[in-house]
């Protein structure tokens, strides 16, 4: 998968190239750097494309100052940014993951379980999302647990158990 990330950032260095000011492009080269996890780089690409255009927002720029915030101890600034991310992109399994140690860092187990569930639903082979489950369910009571687990019909996770 790098090898396909490393031939569009290729291509989107080249359309920056002819567009310098294209915060389109600028986006899409952090976009890539992100997914190679060049977080730093994907960091600088994204603010850069934000000073090209005031209106520019990516997920993935949000998700990286919300998980920079968290890291601080500003965990409620954190979980509004990181809100923010799985609003601009429904589908960013790692802003869903990240939102969820937020939560369960304030403290709020439940709410991180559901959001857990949604990143499962979304990617289930995501790196990190076993363990976070697994944090989860340990946090809450037995019969919560039971409770998010017994209306499904199927595993909580897939090629799993009944959970």
């Amino acid at each position: 998968a790098n090898g396909e990330f490393d031939e569009a950032l290729k291509h989107f260095e080249e359309a920056h190239r002819v567009s310098a000011e294209s915060s389109e492009a600028l986006g899409r080269i952090g976009d890539c750097h992100h997914q190679l996890g060049r977080v730093r780089e994907a960091y600088r690409y994204y603010t850069w494309a934000r000073r090209e255009d005031p209106l520019f927002e990516s997920a993935r720029h949000v998700l990286i100052e919300g998980a920079a915030l968290a890291r601080q101890g500003d965990l409620e600034a954190a979980r509004q940014r990181i809100l923010q991310a799985t609003e601009l992109d429904e589908s960013l399994t790692e802003a869903w993951n990240e939102l969820g140690w937020v939560l369960l860092a304030l403290g709020r187990t439940e709410e991180a379980m559901n959001v857990v569930r949604r990143a499962v639903e979304l990617e289930p082979e995501h790196p990190g999302l076993l363990a976070n489950l697994l944090f989860c369910c340990r946090r809450l009571p037995l019969g919560a647990v039971a409770a998010q687990v017994a209306p499904r019909r199927g595993p909580l996770l897939p090629g799993c158990g009944r959970g």
